[in-house]
């Protein structure tokens, strides 16, 4: 299993319960890989929608990660062990060969950041706000109505003196609640490894305050 050895400790990893004939389970938990050896990887307490997510020994998942080069895989894995001290940690021994995942889900998450975006044609940019990010696009509330389909540029503001740009396009354009702005939904298309793993990380980063506070 190359792609498997060539984790990474400290890497992002996103799993889902699952057998080895069901591939289709769609809810998705991060978590991070501690350790690894010939035969087990270690991995994090995983986390769902901001809360603990517990495994349970004999189990089966499916483990997502991103391989330098090489595009998105998974893997079934069963969960061997489960030791707690200041933290949890499982030992899961991958039980499948990996393979290639088309389409990657990423963890969304409800956050409010400033974002500028103006379609390529164009050089009029127009401000917007984020409703949630996720790692494979954003949902915008903007003044301005841009029709599905359209392909913009996103400048989105993450924190003060920090900012990423991406392009995406507009897959949903809706009225907002209220009725005096629009929703609109947008998928990057192209934006490089390092940009998506820096809004990931912020996502985690901003995940790991809103818990500290008692918020989720």
């Amino acid at each position: 299993m190359r792609n498997i050895t060539d984790l990474k400790i400290g890497q992002k990893l996103e799993i889902s319960q699952a057998t080895l004939n069901d591939y289709n389970d769609n809810r998705i938990i991060t978590s991070q890989l501690i350790d690894k050896n010939e035969e087990f990887l270690f991995i994090s307490l995983p986390i769902f929608s901001g809360t603990p997510y517990y495994l349970y020994v004999g189990s089966k998942i499916k483990i997502i990660f991103s391989h330098k080069d090489k595009g998105n895989f998974s893997v079934i894995a069963e969960v061997i062990s489960k030791k707690t001290n200041k933290i949890t940690i499982y030992g899961v021994k991958p039980i499948s060969e990996p393979i290639v995942v088309q389409r990657r889900q990423y963890f969304r998450i409800d956050m409010l950041k400033n974002v500028t975006v103006k379609e390529l044609e164009s050089d009029k940019e127009v401000k917007c706000y984020t409703k949630n990010i996720s790692g494979g696009g954003i949902k915008l509330i903007c003044n301005k109505k841009i029709q599905a389909g359209k392909v913009i540029e996103c400048k989105l503001f993450l924190k003060e003196g920090y900012m990423v740009t991406a392009v995406g396009k507009i897959i949903t354009t809706k009225k907002s609640i209220d009725e005096t702005k629009y929703e609109l939904s947008v998928e990057f298309e192209n934006i490089s490894d390092s940009t998506r793993n820096n809004i990931v990380s912020y996502i985690f980063e901003f995940q790991r305050l809103l818990r500290k506070r008692g918020l989720i």
